[in-house]
């Protein structure tokens, strides 16, 4: 009994999380929503606007403010370029 040693709690909290290489560098972000929601409701709001990141955190302007958010909650945004409507002129 007395040769028994404890085994080493697992951490089951720890998770390992995916941050995309293009978050760096991108202009807009999809906010990850952290609650409940119904059913068919998006999981992410946005795209939103960065204002300024450092390694771990993100300012971003939700709505008429900005919010301060963990990297973890973020994936960027890719948008297309808006394009320029297409006019044809007819002449009979």
């Amino acid at each position: 009994m007395s040769s028994l040693k404890p085994i080493p709690m697992s951490q089951h909290c720890r998770r390992k999380v995916f941050v995309h290489k293009e978050l760096n560098n991108c202009s807009r972000v999809f906010l990850r929503q952290d609650r409940l929601t119904k059913s068919l409701v998006p999981p992410y709001s946005g795209p939103h606007l960065v204002v300024s990141r450092t390694s771990k955190h993100f300012t971003i302007q939700v709505g008429s403010r900005q919010q301060t958010v963990s990297i973890d909650r973020l994936k960027p945004a890719f948008q297309l370029a808006e394009i320029q409507p297409f006019r044809v002129s007819f002449s009979i």
